[in-house]
């Protein structure tokens, strides 16, 4: 599709013009391409279609990295009063976190980290003043994952554990290049600078609350699915188009286990 298909090749997160609303288009497609390239890549069934996906979304996820807004937003910027503004990077997000996992670069892993959470944080800066809405809103468990991720992901100089490990439950009160990014292959073990042990230690502890604190905004701003499931079905004909779009509810189908990791009482 990033070939011929308009709203992917001409994308407005490739400064293009040919998508419009919530720019959801790319995010969805690059989200599942890389999945796709990776499950090629590793049955060896098709190769030089392996291939093309992965040049595709390389050169793709590296052009929105480097087109970063200074504030840390990603992607097209042109929803900033609409509480939908934050829904398309949520699959974009997610594309990423599966683009690090599918190689074992440490630079692709530190710039991906880096760059989700420069976003997070701004995202975290506007909804004091503009709420989740409508999809975002909706679909807010997608936005908790990524997080659930970075958490699960800490970065190289940190302890491999997490602060979300079901075993000790964690209290909700409480520049890279483009070549360096492409060519993990020939280089794996690629090491980016470490941070002193104290200040290593202070920083990681201060990331980790920003992203549990995110975590408890975006579940308290968005819609109550637990309740809705256990008292609204079948749903009133007057109910929130939200609530009984399809996808929608297939996709909060997983809000109470997305949740459960962040629930001191593990209830």
């Amino acid at each position: 599709l990033s070939l011929f298909f308009g709203p992917v090749a001409n994308s407005s997160w490739l400064s293009g013009c040919d998508d419009s609303g919530l720019h959801e288009f790319l995010p969805y497609w690059i989200n599942g391409a890389i999945r796709l390239s990776a499950l090629l890549t590793n049955t060896r069934l098709c190769p030089v279609a392996a291939q093309s996906i992965k040049n595709q979304t390389n050169r793709i996820l590296l052009y929105i990295i480097a087109h970063q807004a200074p504030s840390g937003w990603l992607g097209p910027d042109d929803l900033q009063s609409s509480g939908n503004q934050y829904w398309a990077s949520y699959n974009l997000m997610h594309a990423l976190t599966a683009w690090a996992e599918s190689s074992p670069s440490q630079t692709r892993m530190n710039t991906v980290r880096s760059a989700i959470m420069a976003h997070l944080q701004e995202v975290r800066r506007r909804l004091q003043v503009v709420p989740l809405a409508s999809w975002a809103k909706a679909r807010w468990p997608d936005f908790v994952l990524v997080i659930q991720w970075l958490l699960d992901h800490p970065s190289q100089a940190s302890s491999s554990s997490s602060p979300l490990d079901s075993s000790s439950s964690f209290n909700i009160s409480s520049s890279s290049t483009s070549q360096e990014l492409i060519s993990e292959s020939e280089n794996p073990g690629a090491q980016s600078p470490r941070r002193t042990p104290i200040k290593e230690e202070e920083e990681d502890e201060e990331e980790d609350a920003f992203l549990v604190e995110l975590a408890k905004v975006a579940h308290d701003q968005g819609y109550d699915w637990d309740s809705f499931f256990a008292n609204s079905i079948p749903a009133p004909d007057n109910a929130d188009f939200m609530l009984t779009h399809g996808v929608n509810l297939n996709q909060a189908l997983k809000s109470s286990a997305v949740w459960w990791r962040f629930d001191p009482t593990q209830q």
